[in-house]
């Protein structure tokens, strides 16, 4: 996967992209990839962060969206 482009996004219990990514980035790196952006928040699990992902987390994560397109747009 060579030159290939990758972004990574999630929700979690805890949203720490350094540590909830760190697999997951060392797996795409190991095959090739070259991660674009991250982004991650609060999800509702077994009751933690109820009401997550709320309007806000919803807003960032449009705008997370919106510049991976632009960046990867030719």
């Amino acid at each position: 996967m060579d030159g290939k482009r990758a972004f990574i996004f999630s929700t979690a219990g805890t949203p720490i992209k350094a540590t909830n990514h760190r697999l997951l980035r060392k797996i795409l790196k190991e095959k090739g990839f070259t991660i674009v952006g991250e982004w991650s928040c609060r999800g509702c699990f077994d009751g933690i962060n109820k009401g997550h992902p709320n309007k806000r987390d919803l807003k960032r994560a449009m705008k997370f969206a919106e510049k991976i397109k632009n960046m990867l747009s030719f």
